[in-house]
């Protein structure tokens, strides 16, 4: 089983966000919200990525339930 480097340095990071919550609970708190940001942000990101589009016109005319509009 091999872990790569950013596996471990998210663990790790993880792990004393974690700590300084349990320790300072205002911390935690910001902490919480700074998560919740960053989290929103890739899912907005990660769908504006190449291939998240429609690829042809045909595509767009696809209605929501995936019926073919007039």
């Amino acid at each position: 089983m091999h872990i790569d480097l950013a596996a471990i340095v998210v663990l790790v990071l993880g792990g004393v966000a974690v700590y300084l919550a349990y320790r300072r609970p205002g911390l935690g708190q910001a902490l919480a919200v700074g998560a919740a940001v960053i989290t929103l942000l890739l899912l907005l990101l990660q769908g504006q990525q190449v291939g998240g589009g429609c690829s042809s016109p045909a595509d767009r005319q696809v209605g929501w339930s995936g019926m073919q509009l007039p």
